[in-house]
């Protein structure tokens, strides 16, 4: 059966009246707070000026401010409406436009009890990132009549033990909702007859401002779509990529794939200008052809105190001269004329084990203390970078600006491996609960902001131990290069966490690697198994499938083989082929959600301009059946399809009719995949 996942007048219509009305009537825009002890529920009386424009041609932008004379304060509350996607989103700020400090503000939020049509209603909702098998796994729950189901994430960032995306889904139409707040959010969900009221806002504030000072919410985005689970997916996938996927010096991103050589120690604590240059030339000479170089933690210098590399010893930002005589010229120099990009790692909001006074100025840092087992207090020796100082932001910008500009790099990748709320909560001071945050978040986005405006709006990785920090308003500056630090090599793991990318995150990056060994176990389940078993490769078939992503890391050794090179060299090329339909075509999971090994596991992904698509099949380890039938989606029963299938120079016809009633029948041994793809002829 067909459908189209382009917006149609069915969405349009049940936008209009379910969520238009919240941006662009000031009356209706659904925020609060309280100040003074009184609660003050949108703008209600007060006079609103209003300004109108409209962006790129395809978003108008409504600014409605206000002032509150009583108390002294300006709040503004600004919206975008998408004219070419059902979509609208909205943000507030308040400013304390007084002369001495405002009443308490407290339960600030960007919507309060939101209401949305919404009978029958399910709510997807996913656990987020996290260092475990259970992150990036989504729980339907009906929303019952007086239940709420509240989440918030764990310490500080945004992803972290929670997910800032959500479906919530009637029979027959449904809602994408984002949330763009890099610290920590809270959402209420409370079911009603044929509604649900949502509340969303910053989980802990209770401040006061001082005169001049403003704070905002999170962000909150509203999708609505006809249809089911299935045309939701692709809903909010295609506005994804049209408005929130950042672009690359102007341009949409492609596929990348990067290559790297750390020189033999932890993380790129052994790289020097010498063996990155080496590791080029030799995989460039072997025929590899590489989209972007990776450097990533212990370029800087940071030596513990027995004298070894130690990489999160972080704060320090300049390129050890005993590795790095000319910084990363040469290597970027010897790059581009290759036509190779550079990414290289940073991570400038944690300082750790330096000593003070340092690099860092002692004022633009935050401290916290903390308990040993004893109960003697101590002075944590990470500090986190107060990105709410502007000074200290400017000056980090600074940094961080030269390194860039002066290196020519490419991808500014930056890594966050602290959760900062308590630094967050013990520097608030006295009536001033979330200002920190407030302010950090705010800081933290500005910074990226300067960033690409002085750099020709480079590229952005977001990183904070992992995927844990990848909420709206931070996918609207960049892409999550390193999703979670969890199950690289975890094949099944890492599957299900790729289904739940695809739906809503959709440029991201998976590695080549296998965690399993020749008698079926895996590095994290225990002892490497019996002495005689041997790793199996990262280069290897169910590798690069189960690696299926709009970007990939070949793991490819310095030392491979001829005869991996050439596979390696034929996989990259079909990958790319592949991969590009991740980014044109709308995705349909064709088997279900599983972290276990006993499944297949397959993809589809169809391009409704050309009517042709790809489909990526593995069969896992433990998968008993040896075929599976597969009921492709998108699928004109009156048409006649092609198949390829490169890595096995197979090529087939078959009838939309029989596709429909008997599905693609795929044929694997365990451990091994292929990719199919397909046209429609006639």
């Amino acid at each position: 059966m067909q459908y189209t996942c382009r917006p149609t007048e069915k969405d349009r219509a049940l936008f209009k009246k379910n969520v238009l009305p919240y941006a662009v009537d000031a009356k209706k825009i659904p925020f609060s707070f309280t100040v003074g002890g009184k609660e003050k529920l949108g703008f209600g009386k007060t006079p609103v000026k209003e300004t109108y424009e409209v962006i790129d041609g395809n978003i108008e932008r409504r600014t409605f401010t206000a002032r509150f004379r009583l108390e002294k304060l300006e709040v503004t509350a600004e919206t975008l409406v998408y004219m070419d996607y059902p979509v609208a989103e909205w943000v507030i700020r308040v400013k304390n436009v007084g002369k001495t400090p405002s009443a308490p503000i407290s339960n600030l939020v960007v919507a309060k009890d939101l209401r949305l049509a919404s009978p029958n209603a399910k709510l997807h909702h996913n656990t987020g990132d996290g260092y475990r098998k259970e992150g990036l796994e989504t729980t339907i729950s009906p929303m019952l009549k007086g239940e709420t189901l509240t989440f918030a994430p764990l310490d500080g960032r945004s992803c972290d033990g929670a997910f800032p995306y959500y479906r919530l889904e009637s029979p027959n139409f449904g809602y994408n909702m984002a949330i763009g707040w890099a610290g920590t959010w809270q959402v209420a969900f409370t079911g009603g007859n044929n509604h649900t009221k949502i509340t969303l806002g910053q989980k802990d504030c209770n401040f006061y401002l001082n005169p001049g000072e403003e704070v905002r919410t999170p962000r909150l985005a509203l999708q609505v779509y006809d249809g089911k689970t299935e045309r939701g997916v692709n809903a909010w996938r295609r506005f994804y990529m049209a408005h929130v996927m950042p672009k690359w010096q102007g341009k949409p991103l492609e596929p990348i794939l990067f290559m790297h050589d750390n020189g033999g120690g932890e993380e790129f604590t052994q790289a020097t200008t010498e063996n990155q240059l080496s590791a080029i030339k030799t995989f460039v000479d072997k025929g590899f052809k590489i989209d972007c170089w990776w450097i990533d933690a212990g370029w800087y210098p940071c030596y513990g105190d027995d004298g070894n590399k130690f990489w999160p010893k972080t704060g320090d930002w300049r390129c050890d001269p005993a590795k790095w005589q000319n910084e990363f010229t040469e290597v970027s120099n010897d790059l581009h004329k290759r036509g190779i990009k550079l990414l290289v790692w940073f991570e400038p909001e944690r300082t750790y084990f330096l000593p003070l006074p340092g690099p860092i100025p002692e004022e633009y840092i935050l401290r916290v203390t903390k308990t040993d087992e004893n109960g003697k207090p101590y002075v944590d020796p990470t500090y986190l970078f107060n990105m709410g100082n502007e000074k200290a932001r400017k000056w980090m910008a600074d940094k961080i600006n030269g390194i860039l500009s002066r290196n020519h790099i490419d991808i500014y990748r930056q890594d966050f491996n602290v959760g900062p709320l308590l630094w967050w909560q013990q520097n608030d001071g006295e009536g001033r609960c979330g200002i920190t945050e407030n302010h950090h978040v705010t800081g933290y986005l500005a910074f990226w902001d300067e960033l690409k405006r002085v750099n020709n709006g480079i590229l952005i990785d977001s990183c904070a131990s992992g995927g844990r920090r990848n909420d709206y308003d931070t996918m609207k500056r960049a892409v999550p290069f390193h999703y979670t630090d969890y199950g690289y090599g975890y094949h099944a793991v890492k599957q299900a966490f790729t289904q739940t990318m695809f739906g809503w995150i959709p440029y991201f990056r998976n590695h080549t690697m296998s965690w399993d060994y020749t008698d079926g176990t895996y590095q994290d389940s225990g002892p490497y198994s019996a002495v005689s078993a041997t790793k199996m490769s990262d280069i290897d078939n169910y590798a690069y499938h189960t690696a299926f992503a709009p970007s990939i890391t070949c793991l490819a050794p310095l030392s491979v083989s001829e005869e991996e090179t050439a596979y390696c060299l034929k996989m990259n090329d079909i990958w790319r082929r592949a991969a590009k339909y991740t980014l044109c075509g709308d995705y349909y999971p064709l088997t279900p959600f599983s972290k276990e090994l006993t499944g297949w596991y397959c993809l589809q992904f169809h391009d409704d301009v050309t009517e042709s698509g790809v489909i990526n099949a593995v069969r896992n380890t433990q998968a008993e059946e040896s075929v599976i039938h597969l009921s492709l989606r998108q699928i004109d029963e009156k048409a006649t399809y092609a198949f390829e299938c490169p890595e096995t120079d197979e090529t087939f016809e078959i009838s939309g009719k029989d596709l429909a009633k008997h599905g693609l029948a795929v044929s694997l041994p365990k451990r091994s995949g292929l990719y199919f793809f397909y046209k429609k002829v006639q």
